[in-house]
């Protein structure tokens, strides 16, 4: 636990995740599903109500936190849900990496978005009916 000001702050049970706020209904709401009404939800005085997460690998909070309803965060976070025309995507390393993307669209070079498919595109050209993949 880390100290602040003599006091100790809460910190999250598992030292890879992050304490992302949350908002006051969100953390009830977490407490309550949570068994014996502890888990992954606290109260912090600098911050609030928070949710711990990881990062590294939270789809809706890849790399960082994102407010609920927001895109992007102000640590960095990205939602990888929110990624235009994605239709299978993964955080991996708290980096969103697109694995698919919805017919018309193909997967960007470096994986973190779609891009409009070429209209010069053959049959064969490795790009499947839903756009362009990866597996992993």
């Amino acid at each position: 636990m880390g100290k602040r000001g003599g006091r100790m702050t809460h910190l999250c049970p598992n030292a890879a995740e992050k304490r992302c706020p949350v908002s006051q209904s969100r953390a009830m709401v977490g407490k309550r599903e949570s068994s014996g009404g502890v888990g992954a939800f606290g109260v912090d005085e600098d911050i609030g109500p928070y949710e711990c997460l990881d990062v590294r690998s939270n789809l809706e909070s890849c790399g960082g936190c994102v407010p609920e309803g927001e895109i992007v965060g102000e640590d960095g976070g990205r939602d990888c849900t929110a990624i235009e025309h994605v239709s299978s995507v993964k955080c991996a390393d708290g980096q969103c990496l697109v694995r698919a993307c919805r017919q018309g669209y193909k997967v960007s070079d470096d994986r973190s978005s779609c891009v409009k498919a070429s209209e010069h595109k053959h049959r064969g050209s490795g790009v499947g009916a839903h756009g362009g993949g990866y597996d992993f």
